[in-house]
Parts: C-alpha cells; structure tokens; sequence
C-alpha cells in the first residue's frame, strides 16, 4: 500500500518524528487536517477541546502516544502538501492501473469513477497518467 513513507524524502523530520510514534496513515491524517498551524501538546490538555480533536483526528491511544513523545511543546505541523500531492498522484495512478488492466475499463470510464474520488478534474487525471507512462 501506499503511504507517506513512500515519499519520507519529501518530508520534514517532524512529520517522520510522528510517524514514528504513531504510524504513517495516522501521520497522514494528522497533517490532512492540521497541517499548517502551530499545536500545543502541553501536558494539561485533559480533557480539553485540543485533545477532543486529537481523538476524532488519530484516536485516543495513539493521541496520548503523541502527547508521551510531545508533551510540553509546541510543534509546528507542516501541510506537506509536494508529499500529499505525490502520494495522492501515486495512488490515483496504481487505480487507474487498477481499473483499465484488470478490470477492463476504459480510460475514460477509470477517470469519471476516479476524478470525483480524489477531487481532481479530468485534465489532472489524464496529466498523471501522461507523465507516468513516461516514465
């Protein structure tokens, strides 16, 4: 599967630093949803609006993983968007892979079901498809 870790040379040693506490899909979304601010992990955010929405970002075990490891600072979560936009590019390509070869799609038929899943126009998808076939 795919993953961020896929594209840890893109990444800032911080995002890697909390992958490593709480794995890559939980990293992802963490940086999906609060990438670009700066959080405070100090250690009284008990039952705080904070820590709610650490819970409903990566889940309440793998929040006090991150609040063990960060607790007491403040850390500057990146949007790591060139990341996100190679990981989401790498998995748009492997569906389409998906959709034409093994499930006999055709290219168009693999972008209308595919375009609307990642948010992205007809013309991008056909882009990613170009510039992976060049590879």
């Amino acid at each position: 599967m795919l993953t961020l870790e896929n594209f840890k040379q893109q990444l800032p040693d911080i995002v890697c630093e909390f992958a490593d506490v709480i794995g890559w899909q939980e990293t992802e979304a963490l940086i999906k949803t609060l990438g670009g601010i700066n959080f405070d992990f100090c250690l009284g955010i008990r039952d705080s609006k904070r820590l709610q929405i650490l819970y409903g970002i990566i889940g309440e075990e793998k929040t006090h993983l991150l609040l063990r490891r960060f607790g007491g600072s403040n850390e500057y979560i990146p949007r790591c968007q060139r990341a996100l936009r190679s990981l989401r590019n790498a998995r748009f390509q492997y569906e389409f892979t998906r959709l034409t070869e093994l499930e006999h799609k055709s290219g168009r038929m693999a972008m209308i079901e595919l375009c609307p899943q990642y948010g992205i126009t007809d013309r991008t998808g056909w882009n990613i498809v170009r510039k992976h076939n060049q590879l």
